[in-house]
């Protein structure tokens, strides 16, 4: 009857124990979810954010390599824009990037068949076109900048998130453990109190039949 009460004890104390292990287990396993959720959006958020400045990037690029080739050909020979640079293209991508495109006015006046109030000297294309170059040697070092500065923020952000889920998953893991333990002991427990249950009833039949015996031989 000891052992009994005993085990029926130890059994309320493991079934408490394993249910507040599952509580444990199920809000760790919704952390865990929410984690992956928010390093998952915040991914694809900066993988969106690397496209539009690897397209940012590759135009500023595009624009040097022209000024450069520009720069380069207009020193050798001396001779008119045309067919050196593509301005529109060049507009068109300083519009993009919300740059100042004035200086561009000057140099599509410069262009053969246009009409403009003053002469336009070779010397002063080259001026112009260097100072362009500029502008965008500036604007791809402040984009490179930028995007380092925004992958940095990203990088310690996800590895802080994913540290804080490995730190949940490694906890959820542990209470998985014990709860399975726990389980196996309260199954063994049972088994125990029923064992110990046949064991008292096979006792108190035996005595029934004894104390039966010791009347009839009184």
């Amino acid at each position: 009857t000891a052992k009994i009460e005993e085990l029926d004890a130890e059994i309320t104390d493991l079934d408490a124990l394993i249910s507040s292990l599952a509580e444990d287990i199920a809000v760790l396993t919704k952390k865990i979810t929410n984690l992956e959720a928010k390093i998952k959006a915040a991914t694809e958020e900066r993988d969106k954010e690397h496209a539009a400045y690897l397209v940012k990037d590759a135009d500023v690029t595009s624009a040097i390599s022209a000024l450069k080739r520009a720069i380069a050909a207009m020193k050798d020979s001396k001779g008119q824009l045309e067919g050196k640079v593509d301005l529109d293209l060049l507009q068109q991508t300083m519009t993009r990037l919300k740059l100042d495109t004035a200086k561009l006015a000057l140099l599509k006046a410069a262009q053969p068949g246009e009409a403009f109030q003053y002469e336009y000297h070779s010397n002063d294309i080259i001026a112009t076109l260097e100072s362009l170059l500029d502008t965008f040697t500036e604007t791809k070092n402040r984009l490179d900048m930028e995007e380092f500065e925004a992958n940095s923020v990203f990088e310690k952000k996800r590895l802080n998130m994913e540290n804080n889920k490995k730190f949940k998953e490694e906890d959820k893991l542990a209470k998985e453990k014990r709860e399975a333990a726990k389980t196996e002991r309260r199954e063994a427990a049972m088994a125990e109190r029923t064992q110990e249950d046949d064991d008292k009833k096979a006792d108190e039949s035996f005595m029934r039949v004894l104390q039966k015996k010791c009347e009839d031989t009184a």
